[in-house]
């Protein structure tokens, strides 16, 4: 569906080809005079929700792209509770709420323990804006838990 929509998927986890999926990100990115990537998940699927994996500020810092943190919710949404991270969909026609943060640097030349404090910077900003997104539309099932 998203190549109708002008958009190229590329995908990957960490347990089925998110090096190959990397590695294509990469040279997709440096080659691409597009300005805007998007990752519709940045937690990995055998890890709790809102744990924000290394590879997405791995790739901002070999790329020098900007992470720009972004959340929704709404009122009428369908909560996939069997789903490991409690997806939600909005209904047909519902109002939803989309929220940014501040665009986060990654330097090429971080230290492991920058790349970490990164990481855990963009997990923080992450929640927060689910958090406020999810409280401004009464969403409340309890669809993640931090900390």
């Amino acid at each position: 569906m998203a190549p109708r929509f002008g958009y190229k998927p590329i995908r990957g986890s960490s347990s089925r080809g998110g090096t190959r999926a990397l590695i294509t990100l990469i040279s997709e990115m440096k080659k691409s005079e597009e300005k805007c990537f998007c990752f519709t998940a940045i937690d990995g699927s055998r890890k709790p929700p809102r744990k924000v994996e290394t590879g997405m500020i791995f790739l901002a810092q070999k790329t020098r792209a900007l992470v720009v943190p972004v959340s929704f919710s709404g009122k009428r949404l369908i909560t996939f509770h069997k789903a490991w991270d409690k997806t939600i969909l909005p209904m047909p026609f519902s109002k939803i709420l989309i929220d940014f943060a501040q665009p986060i640097e990654v330097s090429s030349k971080v230290s492991e323990d920058e790349m970490e404090w990164i990481r855990q910077e963009v997990e923080d900003v992450l929640n927060e804006l689910t958090d406020r997104v999810d409280d401004i539309c009464g969403y409340k099932c309890s669809r993640f838990t931090s900390g």
